[in-house]
Parts: structure tokens; sequence; C-alpha cells
């Protein structure tokens, strides 16, 4: 009986299997966009996806998408899950997947004649050993990474259709606009800030979901970016839509305030500046349309009266003033952090363990009451842990990544596109912010960054190219 129902399967047309495969195909794609949504969404309101059941949970939804969506591009490849990335894209993805396989020869233990390549202050007995001083968290941290390698396989997949672009863009901003609101209501509340727990860390100050105060200052500027971005696009075409995402980001911009984060709130204010400089209408779009539409004109006055109006009374200025104590420590860290770089400086001590690494270098100089995790550095986080060599691939990604988004909005006889324009000032806020902190080694918004460059490239490479996955999709 098992034997006829499966000759029967296989006899089944061949117009009915292609149609079911179409349609599974159909409620994938319908599916993928409102999952990677809600997950951007919970893993920041859930401590930023700082726990590691949140962070593997989310690693497997975009792992299993991205699997499920090549499996139908392989079996159907006009089916609307279809894969093809633009050419421009794929240089980054090999960038990562080679970053994340030279994190993985951290784990291969080396045998004593190339001990001398990872010395440690230590004596060890000469027996093979790895170059992580932590290879249980290296190999998390990998799996970690290919997550978000994965996320951003999919959203810049995602982003070749203009009308699933501008729905997920959305769907952020709507995610952090209500992640903001929250956190504001936090502040009347208790809790005092945090939204699960007591603020211990950070009392009168808000953080969200967030632990810290600063990565959720990150997630705040990341997506009131966006909504300016899309704001200024739509001034003329969709009035009623700019004023609401104007007042979106107004929401995000108060709850960055709240924050008490110098850092986070410069590196936005300066991402701000951004959108405002390559949102403008090129010169002779502008000669041809007229005058600038009034929200145009108006809108960085509304944000600045808005900034000045919230801070009133608020202990943001009282930490601006404290800046330079506050810098006297952290340069201290940088200092003993980079002594580490000079002792490790082509195999690092491995993906996820300068704390480990921090504690042999530790000088009494530096507060030994608090537990240093981070260099609060991205870019030295990165040279301390995978060498000055591998560590300096993400930086490369990002480099190329800029340079491809300006090389699209300059010169262009057309509106900017508002992906790439968020997406550049996403880079150019999380640039800036990492030299100073490690907010962006917070996987929320790690995951977030790498979602808006995925909407920008994958736009603009579209556009480039002329290579539009899909027929059915209009400008939405």
């Amino acid at each position: 009986m098992r034997f006829s129902s499966s000759r029967a399967a296989s006899a089944a047309p061949p117009g009915r299997m292609r149609a079911v495969g179409f349609a599974s195909a159909h409620v994938l794609e319908a599916a993928t966009l409102p999952i990677l949504a809600l997950s951007l969404w919970a893993v920041a309101l859930a401590d930023g996806a700082a726990r590691p059941v949140l962070w593997l949970a989310s690693t497997a939804v975009f792992c299993a998408l991205l699997a499920l969506r090549l499996a139908a591009d392989c079996s159907f490849p006009a089916a609307p899950a279809h894969m093809a990335l633009p050419p421009g894209l794929r240089i980054l993805i090999a960038i990562g997947a080679a970053f994340l396989a030279g994190l993985g020869l951290q784990l291969v233990p080396l045998p004593p004649p190339l001990a001398a390549l990872a010395p440690l202050p230590l004596e060890l007995p000469a027996t093979a050993r790895p170059v992580s001083l932590t290879p249980s968290a290296t190999a998390l941290g990998i799996l970690r990474g290919a997550g978000a390698l994965a996320l951003f396989c999919l959203v810049a997949q995602l982003a070749c259709c203009p009308r699933a672009a501008r729905r997920l863009a959305w769907l952020i901003v709507l995610g952090v606009a209500g992640h903001a609101l929250l956190a504001l209501a936090a502040l009347q509340m208790p809790g005092e800030g945090v939204l699960w727990s007591a603020n211990s860390a950070y009392p009168g100050f808000a953080t969200g979901g967030f632990v810290n105060r600063n990565a959720f200052a990150a997630h705040m500027g990341l997506g009131m970016n966006l909504a300016l971005a899309l704001a200024l696009a739509d001034a003329r075409r969709r009035p009623p839509e700019a004023l609401l995402l104007v007042s979106l980001a107004g929401a995000m911009l108060a709850a960055l305030a709240a924050s008490g984060s110098r850092m986070g709130l410069v590196s936005s204010l300066v991402g701000a500046g951004v959108v405002l400089f390559f949102a403008r209408p090129r010169r002779s779009l502008a000669r041809r349309r007229g005058a600038q539409h009034p929200l145009r004109v108006a809108l960085p006055g509304v944000l600045a009266l808005g900034l000045v109006a919230f801070l009133a009374g608020r202990a943001l200025p009282d930490r601006l003033l404290a800046t330079p104590a506050a810098l006297e420590e952290r340069l201290l860290l940088w200092r003993q952090s980079l002594r580490l770089i000079s002792e490790r400086p082509w195999t690092g001590f491995g993906w996820d363990g300068f704390a480990a690494a921090f504690e042999l270098y530790h000088r009494p100089e530096l507060s030994p009451a608090r537990v240093w995790d981070f260099p609060h550095a991205t870019y030295l986080t990165l040279w301390c842990e995978a060498g000055l060599i591998w560590g300096s691939l993400p930086l490369l990604a990002g480099l190329l990544a800029g340079a491809r988004l300006v090389a699209g909005l300059g010169g262009a006889a057309a509106p900017a596109n508002p992906m790439a324009v968020a997406a550049l000032a996403a880079l150019v806020q999380a640039a800036l912010h990492a030299a100073a902190d490690f907010s962006f080694e917070i996987d929320a918004n790690l995951l977030l960054l790498l979602a808006l460059i995925a909407l920008g490239l994958g736009r603009a490479e579209a556009r480039r190219c002329g290579a539009l996955a899909r027929k059915e999709c209009d400008d939405g």
C-alpha cells in the first residue's frame, strides 16, 4: 500500500506539483517579512538579545528561513522566493563568511612549535592548545555571527522588491517607535525606565528593553534616522504618512534623550545630518519642481526645538559636563587594551574572549572592583579578539558598503533612495558610536544595523543593475 501511494505521488502531473511548489513559495514569501520584523522587535525588547537563549532563538529563525528560501530557489527558480542577489552584495557576503571561517581557525589546536604565535603571560605546559582562550565562547560567537549573516542575506534579497523593502522599513520604524513609547512610559513607573525589572544601574534614565542605556540610545538612533529618511522621501507624494513618520521620529528622539547617553545622542544626530544632507533634492530636480516642500524646510528646526525642550531640566546636560572625568577612565582602559593587541597582533585572543584575556593584563591603575567585559571601543574589540588582519575584515566590509551607497546617491537625477540614505546614516552612526562604546556589539543593535544596510544596498544595487527580482512588484 505504501509502495502504491508512492507510485501515485510520483505519477502526479508535473503541472500540479509545480502549482503546489509555487503556492508554497508564495506562503514562504509572505511569511518571511513579518517574521523578520517581529524577530528584530522581539530581540530588542528582550534585553537586546544579550541572553544566550534569545540570540540562539533568533539565529535559528534566520538560518531556517534562509535554508527554506534556498530550497525553494533550487526547486523552483522562478518562484517569488528566488535568492538572486546583485553582484555588489556578494563580495560583502563573502567577506562575512571569510571572517567567520577565520574565527573558526581559532578553535584549531596549535602544535607547540606554533605556540609562539599566541603567547600568554603564564607558564603553561607545551601542549597543543587553540588560539582562543575561551573556545566554547568563540564557537557560540561564530554561531551568532552565522545568524547575523543569514539575516543580511534575507533582507538583501527582500530589498530587491521595492514594495517588500518599503513594508519592512515601515515595520522596523513602527517597532522601534513602539519600543520608544514603552520606554518613555516606563520612566513614569516604579521601574524607573526599565520595562521588565528594576533599573538598578541607570535609575531615572530610559533603557527600555535593554540593560544598557547606550545600547538603547543606539537602537533609537537607527530607527529615528530611518523614519526621517522615509519622511523626507514621502514629503511630496504622501504628506500624511510623512507627518506620521516625523511624529514617530520625534518619539524616538525623546526616548534617545531620556536615555542620557552622550555618545548615543551625538552619533545619532550626526546620522540625522547625513539623512538631511543626502535626502535633499538634487539641483536639477529642484528647478523642475520649484520650491522645496515646507516639511523639508521646517524639519531640522522642529527637531532641534523638540530636543532642546525635552532636555530642559533633564540629567543629560549634567552628564555632558562630566565627560572629561569619564574620558580619563576610558583612556586608561584603551591603553591597557592596546597592550593586549601588541601581545597577539596577528591571532588575537579568541572571539568573545576579551574579558578572559583582559584579566591576564589588567593593571591596578584601572579599578579592579569592576569586571571589564568590553574595551568600550568596537575597533579595539575586533583587534583584541581576532587580530589586526582578520579583525579588520568587518571594517573593510563597512567601508565597501559605504562606498557603494555613496556612489549610488551622488549625482543622481532622481530623488534619493530613502533606504540607501538610511543605510548610509546607520553606517556613519555606528562607525562613530563604535569608537567609544560597545553598543553595536549588542546583538539586537548589530542585527538592526545589518538589516538597514541590507535594505539600502539591496535597493541601490537593484536599481543600478536593473535586476528587480519580481515583475509583479510596483514602486510602492
